[in-house]
């Protein structure tokens, strides 16, 4: 099991990787809000909030229910939100009832929203 906690928490972070480097430029997934997106600052916070308070499923939700797919700074919102609970520990993740494999897949997801599409593997 350990295993693949490590594997699908490394895949989690090359896809964040890959977004923000491929679309952003960006070396680091990390959304900082510094005035670049100012459209995605407010829903940037509540996600980290939600975070915060462990709450992984409603922030989940309120991402998708959200996002514009018209304005593709949502993906590194994405990108950020979902790297973020690929670093947390898989305690934290059980407790909350979520786990790796649906954070890779809800990233994988929210990609594919913007045309941005990973191989997928098999767990």
């Amino acid at each position: 099991m350990q295993l693949e906690e490590d594997w699908l928490m490394r895949q989690i972070s090359s896809m964040a990787q890959a977004i923000a480097k491929a679309i952003f430029g960006r070396d680091e997934p990390e959304y900082l809000p510094d005035g670049e997106f100012p459209e995605t600052d407010p829903l940037h916070g509540r996600l980290l909030d939600l975070l915060d308070r462990r709450q992984i499923n409603e922030a989940e939700n309120l991402l998708f229910a959200e996002a514009s797919e018209d304005d593709i700074a949502y993906l590194l919102v994405a990108a950020d939100f979902y790297n973020r609970i690929g670093n947390l520990p898989a305690g934290e993740l059980e407790e909350c009832d979520f786990s790796y494999e649906e954070a890779a897949e809800g990233l994988r997801d929210f990609a594919e929203r913007y045309g941005v599409n990973f191989l997928q593997a098999e767990w």
